[in-house]
């Protein structure tokens, strides 16, 4: 059983499962290209900045569609914490790489 109303064998879980692997395939390249980035030119591309926010916000949902708390909480912090860095309250710099 999973912390959700569905069981390990579940459609929905194994689509959620199969789909997350696809996010998360997308998401380490475009974390290489923002470290490069920064390396760099000191800065961050916005758009891939909001490529990988986007990422975790379709996963989030995801396990909210299906009660996966877990992973819906750990989209979310790692929302939180690309928006602080989109809103320009932390500013990403080579320290952070």
């Amino acid at each position: 059983m999973t912390d959700g109303n569905f069981d390990a064998g579940s459609e929905f879980l194994q689509s959620f499962v199969a789909e997350s692997q696809e996010l998360l395939d997308q998401v380490e390249p475009c974390l290489i290209e923002l470290q490069q980035s920064c390396e760099a030119t000191g800065s961050v591309d916005k758009e891939t900045l909001n490529s990988v926010f986007r990422l975790f916000h379709s996963m989030k949902g995801n396990a909210s569609f299906l009660c996966l708390e877990n992973t819906k909480n750990v989209a979310h912090e790692a929302e939180a914490l690309l928006n602080l860095f989109r809103e320009g309250k932390i500013e990403l710099d080579s320290s952070h790489t």
